[in-house]
């Protein structure tokens, strides 16, 4: 697992992860793309391992982070032997103590370190609903999506296999109607989008 895993880890960051996977009995799954989360944590219940699923299109510093923020539920859950409260305050420290190596030994490059401190400061339940995070970690994407930040009012993306139109800005969301359903549905400026051809074609 160690040699598989340190594909998808930054430089350096293997030789932190892989000795508290190792010594807890972790099965971890590198899946395909998932629109609703990153990764995820299941405990032994019904299965002799701990399971920590990640995607595996993330980026490496992206992919880091969320590996450690299952490795918090993990560690939260030898504690307390429990899943309620997941994000709650124990999580929250577990967390910043367990990401607070990789800070001290520079794993992550200087924009997204700075971004980090911040942001641990008071962790979210996914590090994508933290604007400046998201921004920080796309950066060091392969293959960058445009979002919805990215294109003007009354265009038509695609989002989840639906068609959408880009409406008013709300602050860091923006009303976008379905053309499907013509209902109206808030969308983050930072949702990753396909612009629909007809579209490009204007451009």
């Amino acid at each position: 697992m160690k040699e598989g895993l340190s594909k998808y880890l930054p430089s350096g960051a293997i030789d932190l992860v892989y000795p508290f996977l190792k010594k807890n009995n972790v099965h971890v799954t590198i899946t395909a793309n998932r629109v609703t989360k990153q990764g995820d944590y299941r405990p032994p219940i019904n299965y002799p391992a701990h399971r920590i699923t990640i995607n595996g299109t993330l980026n490496p510093y992206a992919f880091l982070i969320t590996l450690v923020h299952e490795m918090a539920h993990l560690k939260v859950w030898e504690k307390t032997k429990s899943l309620k409260d997941p994000h709650g305050v124990l999580w929250k420290n577990t967390f910043i103590e367990m990401m607070i190596p990789f800070l001290e030994n520079k794993i992550f490059p200087d924009d997204i370190q700075v971004v980090l401190i911040r942001h641990l400061t008071n962790p979210k339940a996914a590090s994508n609903s933290d604007k400046m995070m998201t921004e920080a970690l796309r950066r060091y994407d392969k293959n960058q999506k445009p979002t919805l930040n990215d294109i003007p009012e009354g265009t038509s993306f695609t989002l989840n296999g639906r068609i959408f139109r880009k409406g008013q800005k709300l602050r860091t969301y923006y009303l976008c109607e379905c053309l499907t359903n013509r209902r109206k549905y808030r969308v983050s400026g930072i949702a990753e989008i396909v612009v629909s051809t007809t579209e490009m074609q204007k451009t």
